[in-house]
């Protein structure tokens, strides 16, 4: 992210869940039901008409998409953050789980999988969270972990484009932050100066792909 967000979360405590046809701008085949083997046994009509139920039933789906990683990737800085400015937060799946423990709504959190639509299905029956943890292998190089967000009471925000607002522990969630390699000290120093003034003790490192060699 960038800091503008980073403050915007500090800011209202929330992890913020896009509404997840947003995502199909890049990636048409976000929550695509096209693996599925029912989909290719009955009439087009019938398959059509099943698509259509999908897409319309309940809200919006929505998502919190992080990298999974026991190292940094030099190829998701370059790919995700704004320049030299960007922000990655880290944190661990029992961090996550236990950040949601006072979230009133149900919350789905699982790795994605990624498949070759054309020759591999979905592993099991039909279900509206396969078919959002399910990806095709172009995405690979992502090994993205995916919290969704489906069904909300009135205690949790929605805006108007139907993405959620999840007010959740982020001294919790967040175990560190970390700034972009391309980014200059002193961007460091403001980025840990704001995370202090929001109550929040984090650490805020260089990231390591920083490192100068030896010789």
């Amino acid at each position: 992210m960038d800091l503008a967000k980073l403050v915007w979360m500090l800011n209202h405590r929330c992890l913020y869940f896009t509404n997840v046809d947003k995502l199909k701008i890049e990636d048409p085949f976000e929550g695509s039901c096209q693996p599925s083997e029912l989909l290719k046994s009955v009439p087009r009509p019938v398959a059509r008409d099943f698509v259509g139920k999908m897409n319309s039933c309940g809200p919006p789906l929505t998502v919190s998409c992080w990298h999974l990683n026991d190292y940094e990737s030099a190829a998701m800085w370059k790919l995700y953050s704004d320049e030299n400015k960007g922000i990655a937060i880290q944190s661990t799946f029992s961090r996550m789980v236990n950040a949601f423990e006072e979230f009133p709504d149900s919350v789905h959190i699982g790795k994605i999988r990624y498949i070759d639509y054309q020759n591999e299905t979905f592993r099991g029956e039909i279900n509206i969270f396969e078919s959002i943890l399910t990806k095709r292998k172009s995405f690979e190089h992502e090994k993205e972990l995916r919290a969704v967000i489906w069904e909300t009471s009135e205690k949790t925000l929605r805006v108007d484009d139907g993405s959620v607002l999840a007010n959740i522990n982020l001294k919790e969630l967040i175990e560190n932050i970390y700034i972009s390699p391309f980014s200059p000290n002193w961007y460091r120093d403001n980025v840990q100066v704001i995370v202090e003034k929001f109550g929040l003790e984090v650490p805020v490192l260089q990231s390591e792909l920083d490192k100068k060699p030896v010789y």
